[in-house]
């Protein structure tokens, strides 16, 4: 079993836990906040996660910042914040892998190359992975050499077939220049 289990996702001390156990590296889903801050939680709103009902994509950081995630789940867990990718980054060694699955439109692209850029982060221990193609796309137009990965459901068809099949799989990657599919 997992973190998910003893920890919740996508929250510094789930990442600081990772680090403290002597993990590679974490797997982190990111969203952008209406003032252009890209922000590490899984779903695009906070529902699950809060009392508060808040759109990430229409939702300034400083309203965001505050907000208790671990406070349903009972006390130990009470105050986790949503972090910045950038907070989280700053509490892993340098050696650290993420793996960044991007959530949202191509518009978080910008900001998610500037955070990287400016984190102690390698470029070569970093891997995006999304099951939207448009943001993979404009995150291979802006830097080429970043490993991305496209994501999708197999859904089985009646004939034992599967959809998308391989040759469609095998085209998105190739069209878009990604390095593989996870599905």
């Amino acid at each position: 079993m997992g973190g998910a289990v003893r920890l919740l996702l996508k929250t510094p001390g789930c990442f600081q836990a990772g680090v403290g156990i002597g993990a590679d590296g974490v797997e982190c889903d990111v969203h952008l906040t209406a003032d252009g801050q890209v922000v590490c939680i899984h779903d695009d709103d906070t529902k699950r996660a809060s009392e508060q009902n808040l759109v990430i994509a229409t939702t300034a950081w400083d309203d965001l910042r505050g907000m208790d995630l671990g406070g349903w789940k009972g006390k130990k867990w009470a105050g986790e914040p949503i972090p910045l990718l950038e907070e989280a980054m700053q509490t892993s060694p340098s050696s650290f892998i993420w793996v960044v699955e991007i959530k949202c439109g191509p518009e978080i692209v910008e900001p998610l190359l500037d955070v990287i850029d400016v984190s102690d982060n390698d470029w070569r221990r970093v891997i995006v992975i999304s099951f939207i193609q448009e943001s993979l796309a404009e995150l291979k137009a802006q830097r080429p050499s970043v490993a991305a990965y496209w994501l999708s459901y197999l859904k089985e068809q009646p004939v034992g077939s599967f959809r998308p099949s391989i040759g469609e799989i095998i085209g998105t990657v190739k069209s878009r220049q990604l390095e593989g599919f996870g599905g």
